[in-house]
């Protein structure tokens, strides 16, 4: 293949790729609007590969009450943190009812820890990439989620639930770290492109010519990909990242994030 053609398919990968957000119209955007465009276009604004960072109490499995308290313990100092506690009064505030108040609570705490993940140091990152990869490999199922965008919370809530106590505890503790970031930060952070398309075009180079071939058919399929596929590319991506070099791995795996 000519270098003409390579970076003809690596741009068309890149335009497919990341297209795990619940907004259904996602497929057809454009994956570096989300790290170009100011502000940041709406479609790019869902969890990264589904995940919902703060889930509802009431989805916590009645079994599980050891792993609400896991929960609840992690994200204290983010949830008691003075600038948090004076945006939910705004919020209350604002609000006619208490049900309302929460939901928008929590809607604004997610919104922050997402916006927060990627003003965490690269030792952070890398923890987050694992986590990620761990509930991918643990369920076909939830594999198949992240990739379409389908992940719901019930079902994260269920797939955190069934790692062990010390990778969901960092899950939660990494979701506390970035909104404290966030919440303590004045300046705007954004994405370096070139990290994403330099991190993608190592993963690719990484793969032997079949798999390739075979990845970038995927990617171009988007959501439309069959489960067992789009599950193939989310375990690819997520490892091929763990293997690119540290200096790589940190700026690429941020620049994700931003443009979650």
């Amino acid at each position: 293949m000519s270098t003409k053609q390579s970076s003809g398919r690596t741009l068309a990968f890149v335009v497919a790729f990341l297209v795990f957000s619940t907004c259904s119209y996602i497929g057809h955007k454009n994956l570096l609007d989300c790290f170009t465009d100011s502000p940041v276009p709406e479609f790019c604004r869902g969890e990264p590969f589904g995940l919902s960072l703060f889930p509802q109490p009431k989805l916590f499995p009645s079994a599980s009450s050891g792993f609400e308290e896991v929960f609840q313990s992690e994200i204290q100092d983010f949830q008691s943190h003075p600038r948090f506690k004076a945006m939910l009064a705004d919020v209350a505030a604002e609000t006619r009812t208490s049900a309302e108040a929460r939901i928008r609570g929590q809607e604004l705490g997610q919104e922050l820890v997402r916006k927060g993940i990627p003003r965490l140091p690269p030792q952070d990152l890398d923890e987050w990439n694992r986590i990620r990869l761990l509930l991918a490999q643990d369920s076909e199922a939830t594999c198949a989620a992240l990739w379409s965008g389908s992940l719901d919370q019930g079902r994260l809530i269920s797939a955190l639930s069934s790692l062990p106590e010390r990778d969901s505890r960092a899950w939660f503790r990494l979701s506390s770290r970035a909104g404290i970031l966030e919440l303590e930060s004045v300046q705007p952070i954004s994405a370096d492109s070139a990290a994403v398309l330099e991190g993608l075009e190592a993963i690719v180079r990484t793969l032997a010519p079949s798999d390739r071939e075979h990845f970038l058919e995927i990617l171009g399929q988007g959501v439309d990909a069959a489960p067992p596929d789009g599950c193939a590319a989310v375990r690819t991506l997520m490892t091929g990242a763990q293997r690119l070099p540290p200096a790589q791995r940190g700026g690429f795996l941020r620049a994700l994030a931003s443009g979650q």
